[in-house]
């Protein structure tokens, strides 16, 4: 038995797919395939068997790969401490966003120079479907966003919120900010989460008895970023996506919008247990640079419970 195999089933195991880990592990698919069974016929056991086109772990495999993990994770942590990991670390990690990437990026950027055999694959929520969300390491997102059962729940910053208006709407008034009664006859596109709810700034109008014409909803921030930049509607979103709008001489940003429309960015882990050692590096990385705050139990049970899918 050899600490290859076992590198090679984890992968497999963790990404249910020879073709995922292949390219994850930067070998040939039938190299890895013919690994794995070596391994099998050593230990005197099938671990996967198929499932349409995925794989699965039969018993014996979950079995083994429950003991193979903690090995592998603790070969690493010791070469990590002893300062190998630089030289040694391969692998790939699954990044899964919401949102722009911007708050990771200096992350990306010092874990890849000290990593450099580790790559980077980060996948798009609005363009994947929910049975493809297994293989993501880490999810980065906002604090109304489907957390897809990812356990582990940090708060990185908050980010205010904007309105976004065409350059040619009339301008606000002498305070420079505009009230929701002079945007009641716009044309708005909002999200609309799975409860039913809309954003906050439509809780707003209603409670405040003021009738709008709400053309668009969408349950997609990239459908609604489009929406506003083909001038169909106006919007109030967060910070970072209504940068994309400044400069453009189409659109401008208000002032902020009160703290109460600030939402926050989340950064959410997988069980450490079905990490790569690669992930399980960048993400002691990440929280030894970026210094998130850690929800309690308590709010994290309530984020869970109160999260919506974009």
């Amino acid at each position: 038995m050899e600490l290859l195999q076992l590198r090679y089933f984890a992968e497999v195991a963790r990404l249910g797919s020879y073709t995922r880990a292949a390219e994850a592990l930067h070998v040939s698919q039938p190299s890895l395939s013919q690994t794995v069974r070596r391994l099998e016929k050593e230990i005197g056991t099938e671990f996967f068997w198929k499932d349409g086109r995925k794989i699965r772990l039969t018993e014996g495999g979950r079995t083994f790969y429950a003991r193979v993990v903690n090995i592998l994770r603790d070969l690493d942590e010791a070469a990590y401490q002893a300062g190998g990991h630089k030289e040694n670390l391969q692998g790939n990690i699954n990044i899964g966003t919401y949102m722009s990437i911007e708050p990771l990026l200096e992350c990306l950027r010092l874990f890849a120079e000290e990593n450099p055999d580790v790559t980077f694959t980060i996948h798009q929520i609005n363009s994947l479907g929910r049975e493809e969300h297994s293989f993501l390491d880490v999810l980065l997102c906002y604090d109304h966003s489907d957390l897809l059962g990812f356990n582990e729940v940090v708060r990185l910053d908050t980010v205010a919120g904007e309105y976004v208006l065409p350059a040619d709407h009339p301008a606000p008034g002498e305070s420079g900010r505009y009230t929701l009664m002079e945007l009641k006859d716009d044309y708005f596109v909002t999200l609309i989460w799975e409860d039913g709810t809309y954003e906050e700034v439509f809780n707003d109008f209603h409670h405040g008895g003021i009738s709008i014409k709400a053309r668009y909803r969408t349950n997609s921030s990239l459908v609604k970023k489009e929406i506003l930049e083909a001038g169909l509607a106006v919007g109030v979103s967060n910070q970072m996506l209504t940068s994309t709008f400044r400069n453009t001489g189409r659109y401008f940003v208000t002032a902020r919008l009160p703290e109460e429309h600030e939402v926050g960015i989340m950064l959410v882990w997988r069980d450490t247990d079905t990490l790569s050692p690669a992930a399980c590096a960048f993400k002691r990385f990440t929280l030894e640079r970026l210094r998130p705050v850690p929800l309690t139990g308590e709010e994290q049970a309530k984020l869970r419970k109160g999260s919506h899918a974009l």
